[in-house]
C-alpha cells in the first residue's frame, strides 16, 4: 500500500495556512443554517448535507457506481482497505460519468461553476476573486477537512484524481490526502473546444484554484448541491 502524502505534511500545514493568510476568514460563516441527511434510492447510501445561504451541499463525495467510473484500487490489494477508500473518499469520475451519477431525485444536481462561486463568496471571498481563474481568496480553511486535523462541516476532502496516463509505470491515481479536485457543470466558453471549470484544493494553501480542462482528461470528485427548498429530504 502507498503511504500518505499527508503524513508527512500535515504537521506544517496549520502553520503555512496561517502564513497564507494576511487576513483571516470568518470563522463564523462556515456554521451551516440548517443541516439534515438525504438516502439515494438507487444504492441506499447516506448523504449528510448543509446549507449556506440558498443552497445545500452534500458533506462527502457521490459515491454512486456508473459504467467505467473508478476508487481507489492503485493504493491497495486489500479488498477491506479499498472499501474503507470508497467510504472516505467516494468515486472518481469523468465528466460525463458525473453527470450520469447525479440522481434524478430529491432537487441535486452537478454544481455549476456559479453554484460554486456563490459558496465561495458565501464563506468571504469577494465576487471579483470568485471570477477570476487560477488560485484565489483565502477561505480553504472554512470549506476543506485535513484528515483528524481539521474538520469542516462541509467537510471538502482532498481524494486526489485518477489520469489514465501513468508515469514510469506507476499508479494513475494522485495526489490522495494532498489535494481535491472537484468537478462544476459549467463549461469553459473562453476556450475552444471541450472544457468545462473545475475546483482544487491544495492541504497547504487558503485559497482555492479554479479552471477547466477537457472531460475525459482526468477522473475528478463530485459533489451534490440543491435549492434550499429541499429542506425534508
Amino acid at each position: 500500500m502507498k503511504t500518505s502524502f499527508l503524513t508527512a505534511a500535515i504537521l506544517v500545514a496549520p502553520l503555512f495556512l496561517a502564513a497564507c493568510n494576511e487576513n483571516e476568514p470568518d470563522t463564523a460563516k462556515a456554521e451551516p443554517q440548517a443541516t439534515g441527511e438525504w438516502t439515494d434510492s438507487r444504492d441506499n447510501h447516506v448523504y449528510f448535507w448543509v446549507q449556506y445561504g440558498n443552497q445545500q451541499w452534500t458533506t462527502t463525495n457521490l459515491a454512486y457506481h456508473v459504467a467505467g467510473d473508478t476508487i481507489y484500487e492503485g493504493y491497495s490489494n486489500s479488498a477491506a482497505e479499498r472499501a474503507q477508500n470508497l467510504a472516505d473518499f467516494g468515486r472518481l469520475y469523468t465528466h460525463a460519468q458525473a453527470l450520469q451519477a447525479v440522481p434524478a431525485e430529491g432537487g441535486w444536481r452537478l454544481p455549476t461553476d456559479k453554484d460554486w462561486q456563490e459558496l465561495e463568496q458565501y464563506m468571504g471571498m469577494s465576487a471579483r476573486d470568485a471570477a477570476r481563474t487560477d488560485w484565489r481568496g483565502n477561505i480553504a480553511s472554512l470549506v476543506l477537512s485535513i484528515g483528524t486535523q481539521r474538520k469542516t462541516p462541509l467537510n471538502l476532502l482532498l481524494g486526489g484524481y485518477f489520469t489514465g496516463h501513468t508515469i514510469m509505470g506507476t499508479s494513475g491515481f494522485r495526489f490522495k490526502d494532498a489535494a481535491g479536485y472537484y468537478w462544476t457543470a459549467t463549461r469553459d466558453t473562453q476556450k475552444e473546444g471541450e472544457y468545462y471549470f473545475y475546483r482544487r484544493l491544495f492541504y497547504n494553501r487558503a485559497d482555492i484554484y479554479r479552471q477547466s480542462m477537457e472531460p475525459t482528461a482526468q477522473r475528478l470528485s463530485v459533489r451534490l448541491v440543491r435549492d434550499a427548498r429541499h429542506t425534508t429530504n
